[in-house]
């Protein structure tokens, strides 16, 4: 496995969707009531204070107390499950439910944005798209 990835401080996202231990929930998200305009709104997961609506979907950039975050999300637009379907899962590198890396670091509580391919170890950055 990948050496453990540097410490990071990110505050930790509220408790809310938690898919059944059998797999991902196909839960998706409503867009804003506010209408289809880029903007940030009250985060319908309930994780954070604030997610990003770019017009077309959801995004991985959030917000708590005026601090911005990333918050990976999966193959479904939504946030990822936790390892194996327990929220209690040790951590360490697992598989990226994302699909997007090899592994990606569960601290106990959340995924991280440290990835790790081929035993190098990075950020994963938010998913830039155009409007």
């Amino acid at each position: 496995p990948p050496p453990p990835p540097p410490a990071v401080v990110v505050a930790d996202p509220a408790p809310a969707y938690s898919p059944s231990a059998a797999g991902v929930t196909a839960f998706k998200a409503p867009p804003p009531a506010a209408g289809p305009s880029p903007a940030w709104h009250a985060d319908p997961f309930k994780r954070y204070t604030h997610r990003y609506w770019n017009g077309k979907k959801w995004t991985e950039q959030v917000s708590r107390d005026g601090v911005s975050l990333v918050d990976p999300l999966g193959p479904y637009g939504t946030p990822l499950p936790a390892p194996n379907g327990d929220a209690l899962s040790p951590a360490q590198w697992y598989p990226d439910p994302a699909g997007r890396h090899q592994h990606r670091y569960w601290n106990g509580k959340k995924w991280t944005a440290q990835v790790a391919d081929y035993g190098v170890v990075s950020d994963n950055p938010p998913i830039v798209e155009t409007f």
